[in-house]
C-alpha cells in the first residue's frame, strides 16, 4: 500500500481556517526536538500539564470555544495529536492552524 503525502486528521476534530473573532485565544506551542516544551496561551507561558485546565478556566466565560494553534511544520504529528486531544478533552469546539516559519 502506498504511502500518503499527509497525514490524516481524525473527523472527530474540526480543523478550521477562518477570520479570528473578537478577543480570540491564540495557543503558541515551543518545540524542543521533538516535543513541545511549553505554550503560550496569548503571551501567558503555561506547561504541558496545566494547558487543559487553562484553556478549560478560559472557556467557562466565553460562548465561542475555538482556539488559534501556532506551530510550526516540524511538530511532530503525535505531539499534533497530544495537543488536539488536550484541547478536545478541555472543551474546544474548534482549532484554526496557523504553521508558523522554521
Amino acid at each position: 500500500e502506498p504511502e500518503l503525502p499527509f497525514k490524516v486528521i481524525p473527523k472527530e476534530i474540526k480543523v478550521r481556517v477562518s477570520e479570528p473573532g473578537e478577543n480570540p485565544i491564540v495557543l503558541t506551542a515551543y518545540v524542543r526536538g521533538h516535543r513541545v516544551e511549553f505554550f503560550r496561551i496569548d503571551m501567558e507561558q503555561t506547561s504541558n500539564e496545566l494547558l487543559g485546565p487553562q484553556i478549560g478556566d478560559i472557556f467557562r466565560d466565553r460562548a465561542e470555544h475555538v482556539v488559534w494553534f501556532r506551530c510550526t511544520e516540524s511538530l511532530p504529528f503525535t505531539e499534533f495529536m497530544r495537543v488536539m486531544n488536550i484541547l478536545m478533552n478541555a472543551g474546544t469546539d474548534a482549532v484554526n492552524l496557523m504553521l508558523l516559519p522554521e
